[in-house]
């Protein structure tokens, strides 16, 4: 298929490039592991001699590898303008990346971080920006999911290792399943316990021209005063409320500690030039409402609409 740029030189464009570049990483990796699961299946129980899984693996792998060929001519500019700004030869690495697998590197690095804060009991430093702190750590139902899933992935080793052991009764290979599992549950330690670091260290500041939301590594996002247009107390599940005025969940962005928490300050922001937000280290722009979880929901939502009079 043959198109046009409009600049008097004619370029191939795909069917198949264009749905590369519109599907996310993460939608391949969910893609490919469910094809593998499902192959394995069928493989096994309803066509034992028909499927072939390594024929099912090189697909998946063939539309892996044009996904990172589609990746790498904007992967090659965000890292020729790193370098070309003087930036550092890892970084300039990472931008070379995907963006979900450069975000990932950069959420790993951001909770190792955390993870050695809280070891070394390091205080992490405050916010640069100057205002009002506005906390959400202490109606935050974080703490509580937090022991939970400490204790699921402590008790997990023991159960693990009886499943592995009845399971696998070759001596060599239990070994290897155990210290993968132990391996695992220890990395998933060092992701928990820096991710909490940063959460509690972290909040919230209102400033004369801005409103920061920072959630430790999961959200980070500067919204001009001048940009919101109301500041609302949401007193209702964000389900209900979007449902009820019939909002595309495209046009929502969470932004909470933890998903048990519901959100209760609705932020409705007015058009204008795109607004960056960070969510896992990943860059995208922020959508119409923001749904915000906070202490106090009707003070913040009552000290932002005073400030938007100053834009009114």
């Amino acid at each position: 298929m043959i198109a046009h740029d409009g600049k008097g030189s004619w370029r191939p464009i795909s069917i198949f490039n264009k749905l590369l570049r519109t599907l996310s990483w993460v939608r391949i990796v969910i893609l490919s592991a469910s094809v593998l699961f499902l192959g394995k299946i069928l493989g096994k129980w309803v066509w034992p001699d028909q499927v072939n899984l390594r024929y099912v693996a090189a697909g998946l792998g063939a539309i892996v590898l044009l996904k990172l060929i589609s990746d790498l001519p904007a992967g090659y500019g965000r890292a020729h303008k790193l370098l070309k700004n003087k930036g550092r030869w890892s970084d300039a690495f990472i931008a070379f990346l995907p963006l979900e697998i450069g975000a990932l590197i950069k959420l790993d690095r951001s909770l190792a971080n955390g993870f050695y804060g809280w070891v070394r009991r390091v205080e992490i430093p405050p916010p640069k920006h100057t205002g009002d702190k506005i906390s959400f750590w202490k109606e935050s139902q974080y703490q509580t999911i937090f022991v939970i899933i400490l204790i699921a992935c402590l008790a997990d080793i023991p159960i693990t290792a009886l499943i592995a052991g009845a399971v696998q009764h070759d001596a060599e290979r239990r070994n290897l399943i155990h210290l993968f599992i132990l391996a695992v549950t220890c990395y998933a330690l060092v992701w928990i316990l820096g991710d909490r670091w940063l959460v509690k260290a972290s909040y919230h500041v209102l400033t004369d021209k801005y409103f920061h939301l920072s959630v430790g590594s999961r959200y980070s996002a500067d919204i001009p005063l001048s940009r919101i247009f109301s500041a609302k107390v949401l007193s209702e599940t964000p389900e209900e409320w979007r449902k009820k005025f019939g909002v595309d969940q495209r046009d929502i962005s969470v932004v909470c500690p933890i998903s048990a928490d519901r959100p209760n300050l609705l932020l409705e922001l007015s058009d204008g030039p795109e607004i960056p937000i960070e969510k896992f280290k990943l860059m995208t722009s922020a959508p119409r409402y923001l749904l915000v979880f906070v202490d106090q929901p009707a003070l913040v939502s009552q000290t932002i609409s005073c400030s938007l009079s100053d834009y009114n």
